[in-house]
């Protein structure tokens, strides 16, 4: 059976026409949760790296990007439509940020046997249980987005964490927006690198 890959990219950066508004996001962005908000560049570069790879058949998810109407709901149906409309292939999961929550959300609501593993770089996800495939969450300690985004999102479970079938790497010094394919990660390998490696491994 042929095996696609689903990727599945971040939220958009919050955004104002109003000049001092914007200002006043952008200062936030960088002061408290360190990392500069240039999720159009993070997209492309993930999407050229991956169209680079003739072993991997990929599709893009291209949704709204907006949290604010909550777009997320919308993204994972889209994605269960993917899942249901094709049954005769396997399928692996490459999200960033809370494209984590829509490909989670998007595979509970379907037959999760051609699911066979999910990767995903700065994971924001509601806590629940893995069991039915293999994943891997790439961290990273000074990753504050993800962190202050996985306790706000979801304050009801604030105390529990994602759990099951899961491999955590964890990174020391690696912003949220530094999450790109050609950062390197020791001196012999990059992100990408990694992750084609653990895909091309069923994980």
């Amino acid at each position: 059976m042929k095996t696609k890959l689903i990727i599945i990219p971040g939220a958009k950066a919050l955004r104002s026409e109003i000049k001092i508004i914007q200002k006043s996001i952008l200062f936030i962005y960088r002061h408290f949760f360190n990392f500069m908000p240039k999720y159009e560049v993070k997209e492309q570069l993930w999407k050229e790296q991956f169209q680079k790879n003739d072993n991997l058949e990929p599709i893009w998810l291209n949704w709204s990007g907006k949290i604010i109407p909550y777009g997320i709901i919308e993204a994972a149906k889209q994605v269960v439509k993917i899942l249901n409309n094709n049954s005769d292939y396997n399928f692996i999961f490459f999200t960033d940020s809370i494209g984590t929550e829509i490909a989670l959300s998007a595979i509970e609501r379907c037959n999760t046997q051609n699911v066979k593993g999910l990767v995903a770089i700065c994971p924001v996800n509601k806590p629940r249980k893995i069991n039915d495939f293999p994943a891997i969450f790439l961290n990273s300690k000074s990753d504050i987005f993800a962190k202050f985004s996985n306790k706000i999102l979801w304050p009801l479970k604030i105390f529990n964490s994602t759990k099951g079938n899961i491999k955590i790497l964890n990174f020391d010094n690696i912003r949220h927006d530094q999450f790109l394919p050609n950062f390197k990660i020791n001196k012999n390998q990059t992100l990408f690198e990694l992750i084609e490696d653990k895909i091309n491994l069923n994980l």
